[in-house]
């Protein structure tokens, strides 16, 4: 299963098992590097990996770009004369 790099700094991402404490049974993916992780899942019949990969390559689109005052402007002019016959 491949996993992309860390949205926030670029680590490598790795899978993590708790093996103590209140998290011991308990798997998420987490960077290397800054430690961001996906949420910690506990199951015992599925396979964690494929559902946690999932998580961790998700990512959310970018915005499109903000559009300047003057573009603005041209459009609505350009709005205003379509609506001219």
């Amino acid at each position: 299963m491949t996993l992309l790099p860390c949205p926030f700094c670029g680590g490598r991402a790795r899978l993590r098992e708790c093996l103590s404490g209140p998290e011991q049974g308990g798997r998420c993916i987490e960077c290397s590097k800054c430690e961001a992780s996906t949420v910690l899942l506990f199951a015992s019949k599925i396979h964690v990996m494929p559902v946690l990969a999932d998580k961790w390559n998700q990512r959310t689109p970018k915005p499109p770009p903000k559009k300047s005052k003057r573009q603005f402007e041209w459009e609505a002019y350009i709005d205003e004369l379509d609506g001219v016959e």
